[in-house]
C-alpha cells in the first residue's frame, strides 16, 4: 500500500515541521467525485501516490511513487530551508 506509507510519512513530516508557511494537503482521488476528476485533469495525474510541491501556483517538484520520509524532507528543505 504505497499511498498509505506516503501518507504516514507526510503525517510525520507535518508534525515535525513547525511552520505556518507550509501547508500539507492530502487528497484521495480514488472516488468519482467531480472535484477529483478536475484535479486529475488539472495536474495531469497518471500514477499514485503523487506529491506536488507548489509555490505561488507553480509546481516546483513532482514526485510519483513511494519515497521515504528523509527524501521528502530533503525536497522540503530544498525549496523551504530552515524548517
Amino acid at each position: 500500500m504505497p499511498c498509505r506509507k506516503v501518507l504516514q510519512n507526510l503525517n510525520e513530516l507535518e508534525k515535525s515541521i513547525s511552520s505556518k508557511t507550509i501547508l500539507f494537503i492530502k487528497k484521495d482521488i480514488g472516488s468519482n467525485e467531480i472535484s477529483n476528476k478536475q484535479l486529475v485533469e488539472e495536474y495531469n495525474i497518471k500514477a499514485v501516490p503523487l506529491l506536488l510541491f507548489i509555490k505561488n501556483n507553480e509546481i516546483l517538484y513532482r514526485i510519483e511513487g513511494l519515497k521515504d520520509g528523509n527524501f521528502l524532507k530533503s525536497i522540503i528543505d530544498r525549496f523551504h530551508p530552515n524548517q
